[in-house]
């Protein structure tokens, strides 16, 4: 399972802590503003060199809790513990893939993809949001609710065929002009989604091992 993270890539409940003083922007004036205020952020997650991010993505009533580090152009090192609860550590470098075997050598893995593997490309999601609500923290923290369409789904999270039919509600989390967390969820019957995810060391995260030769 591929996740993009806004990238991607996405928990309303787990995006940051609150404040005791905030401010709630809740006027159509006032909320175009608040959406302009979230491109702005999510152009700057979009020009992001590396980050860390770890969260936690559900599909289908099945958790996958997930970690790793992005580093541009198109570098993702991600950690899924699925199924068991055994570890499965997966490198994409562009449009090829990368399995660490119980050896802790990197095995090339052979994907039909063309695409490659940069998760800023998702964070374009933002865009489409509607009904953008602005609470502002005491602190400078600013977190944003909105709605998405079911399209973006699938730019979300990869390796779903059909998304949810109906609207995505989404929250964002902004410090210092960046995203820290990002939460997308849908209660759709039988194609549900919640995923949650929070950046890191967003420009400071270490470099990437990327494996020589196939």
């Amino acid at each position: 399972m591929a996740v993009v993270l806004c990238a991607v890539a996405a928990g309303v409940s787990a995006c940051g802590g609150g404040s005791s003083a905030t401010t709630t922007t809740t006027t159509s004036a006032a909320g175009a503003s608040s959406l302009a205020e979230l491109k702005v952020a999510a152009q700057a997650m979009s020009k992001a060199q590396n980050f860390t991010f770890a969260g936690t993505v559900t599909t289908a009533g099945s958790s996958t809790p997930l970690s790793g580090q992005f580093q541009a152009p198109d570098v993702v090192a991600l950690q899924l513990t699925a199924g068991l609860g055994v570890p499965i550590n997966v490198l994409f470098v562009g449009s090829k893939s990368y399995v660490k075997s119980s050896t802790g050598a990197w095995q090339r893995k052979v994907t039909s993809g063309s695409g490659t593997s940069d998760p800023r490309a998702a964070f374009a999601v933002l865009d489409q949001a509607t009904g953008v609500t602005a609470v502002k923290g005491a602190d400078g923290q600013v977190t944003y609710q909105f709605t998405l369409p079911a399209s973006a789904a699938a730019k979300i999270v990869q390796g779903i065929s059909t998304g949810p039919k109906k609207s995505l509600s989404g929250t964002v989390v902004v410090k210092s002009g960046l995203i820290s967390d990002l939460a997308i969820k849908s209660g759709d019957q039988g194609k549900a989604i919640n995923a949650e995810i929070s950046y890191s060391a967003i420009g400071t995260s270490p470099s990437i091992a990327i494996p020589t030769g196939d």
